[in-house]
């Protein structure tokens, strides 16, 4: 069990009361020493989920390895993905060059460079795995148009009077450079919706020039260092039933940790404010560990 949840379990003892005893079954029941099993409970002795060199596969690899859907339609997202990342590679470095000069005169920083196009068997992945065995033809298409992170960057600005108007300004600089946002995708997380499990803003753009979209982040240093932390949490949990306690703490603890995330001033007035409420979609494609 992660470092910090276990110190946010023991944390909640102390407290007493519902939650109290809502940490002290998690506590008894998970082990660090222990491997989870297929139905997300630890288990003892030699677990059966590992792959042919004795790794062990996390439980959401499992879940997604079980629920493939048919051969052809793995087959035909494979093919879409491939388009989509040669696609992808070509357009990213005149799109990567107008970001960053976005980015650089507006007091922004941008993290994680390098890494700016997904890789082409995640691109594929993501056509049908919110689907899983269900996923059909028509679903991977539809899936494959509204795709928009292929390319993708995170902005960082400090939680100042500057975070609006350098994000405000960012977003003018590209449309300016032929970059229209997405309609529907200028999430806003930032507000303090008690369920609101994350805290960033997330908007996809898309090059009038060939149709080309990329998403752009935009974090604090304390939003985006958070949504990392809690990768790890998300990960145990999101696949968990709603009534196992690990899904409850899990839950709670995220909920804290980004409840805690200080809000910058006037950001409310940009893009559609959102609520991301636990589990949905994904947090950290969010932070782009992937």
């Amino acid at each position: 069990m992660q470092a910090d949840l276990k110190k946010y379990l023991k944390n909640q003892i102390l407290l007493g009361g519902h939650q109290a005893q809502l940490a002290i079954d998690v506590l008894s029941k998970y082990s660090d020493d222990e491997e989870r099993a297929s139905n997300g409970r630890w288990t003892t002795g030699n677990s059966t989920n590992t792959d042919e060199n004795g790794k062990w596969i996390p439980l959401n690899k499992q879940s997604k390895e079980i629920k493939l859907p048919l051969q052809n339609v793995v087959n035909h997202a494979n093919q879409l993905g491939n388009q989509i990342y040669n696609k992808a590679v070509v357009s990213e470095p005149k799109i990567t060059a107008n970001v960053d000069k976005a980015i650089k005169e507006n007091g922004a920083t941008r993290e994680r460079p390098g890494r700016e196009v997904k890789s082409e068997d995640k691109i594929a992945s993501k056509l049908y795995r919110e689907k899983g065995e269900e996923a059909n033809i028509d679903t991977v298409n539809k899936e494959a148009a509204g795709l928009g992170d292929a390319v993708r960057y995170t902005a960082v600005l400090p939680a100042d009077d500057h975070f609006a108007t350098g994000v405000s300004n960012i977003i003018s600089d590209l449309n300016k450079q032929g970059y229209d946002v997405v309609d529907g995708k200028d999430k806003n997380y930032f507000n303090s919706d008690p369920e609101n499990c994350y805290r960033g803003m997330n908007y996809v753009f898309q090059d009038q020039s060939n149709g080309q979209k990329f998403e752009l982040q935009f974090h604090t240093p304390e939003s985006l260092s958070t949504a990392s932390a809690m990768h790890k949490v998300y990960e145990d949990t999101r696949e968990l039933p709603k009534d196992d306690p690990m899904y409850s703490a899990g839950r709670n603890y995220m909920l804290k940790n980004f409840n805690d995330v200080v809000i910058p001033p006037g950001v409310e007035n940009i893009g559609t404010l959102k609520v991301k409420k636990l589990f949905h979609a994904i947090l950290v494609s969010e932070v782009k560990n992937d």
